[in-house]
């Protein structure tokens, strides 16, 4: 896709992808609620992408010793890390899954999904009057 829609479809795609992962993260704390000993996970990818957008001291990918050193990388080189949140506890058995803040992340993480799905299948549907007026 780069190249042929720009930065902001392939910066959409990339943010669908991590709201995928993200459902099955707090899917998966979900099915563990009730596991000794189990710790939430969460998803993080937003610090990371704003300092890529931001060109904060990210190396430059170089494929060649002669390329300049700088601080741009693609958005494509960007990944979500699944972290882990062992400083909590909520029950003496040592999980830390809130039920109801699982769900209620689960559902606005749907939503944004939803909307996200609904802007790129417009974005190519423009793309498509385009295309079918030219030809």
């Amino acid at each position: 896709m780069k190249g042929l829609f720009g930065t902001d479809v392939n910066l959409l795609s990339k943010a669908m992808d991590v709201s995928l992962l993200r459902q099955q993260v707090y899917a998966h704390n979900i099915a563990n609620v009730d596991t000794p000993h189990y710790k939430r996970k969460f998803v993080s990818f937003e610090e990371d992408l704003r300092q890529a957008l931001e060109g904060e001291d990210l190396p430059m990918k170089c494929t060649n010793s002669r390329h300049i050193r700088g601080t741009y990388t693609s958005i494509n080189d960007i990944k979500p890390r699944i972290v882990t949140e062992d400083e909590t506890t909520l029950r003496n058995d040592g999980n830390n899954v809130d039920i109801d803040y699982e769900m209620v992340q689960a559902e606005k993480n749907s939503l944004r999904y939803q909307a996200m799905s609904t802007f790129l299948s417009r974005t190519f549907g423009r793309y498509g009057i385009v295309v079918r007026n030219i030809t």
